[in-house]
């Protein structure tokens, strides 16, 4: 019976540490290796684009396993969202003239959702005065 073959991630640490040990009189080169090295430690980052409706929102949910990413609104997916793991939902609003705040979320059918505490998104003001209610990306 042969050994297990080796996981690719320590397949790919074990390179970049000897790629450095290969560079080490290349600062720049040496730094650029550790860089790359420490990310490797991080969560993936994915990044989904694609043109209005075209199933973005129902991707991510189905790699999370779960409904983070609202799949009928589309004034909130026209803004950058980020989705970081956390073992509680929440979500922080950056606005462009106020400091970052959390809103509150809450489940609507299994979905994620959240009050805008009666602000809107407008492309051209940032957030802006509604007073209504969405079901919109929060980070997670």
């Amino acid at each position: 019976m042969s050994a297990p073959a080796p996981q690719l991630g320590s397949v790919v640490r074990v390179l970049l540490r000897r790629t450095i040990d290969a560079y080490r009189d290349s600062p720049q080169a040496v730094g650029w290796l550790q860089h790359n090295l420490q990310r490797f430690d991080e969560p993936l980052r994915v990044a989904i684009a694609g043109k209005v409706k075209a199933g973005k929102s129902t991707l991510l949910n189905a790699l999370v396993g779960e409904e983070i990413a609202p799949t009928d609104a589309g004034e909130c997916t026209r803004v950058v969202t980020w989705y970081l793991e956390s073992q509680v939902p929440k979500v922080t609003m950056f606005p462009r003239t106020a400091p970052p705040r959390q809103l509150t979320i809450s489940r609507t059918n299994g979905a994620l959702a959240f009050d805008l505490q009666a602000r809107r998104w407008s492309r051209s003001t940032g957030w802006r005065s509604s007073g209504r209610r969405r079901a919109c990306a929060p980070t997670r």
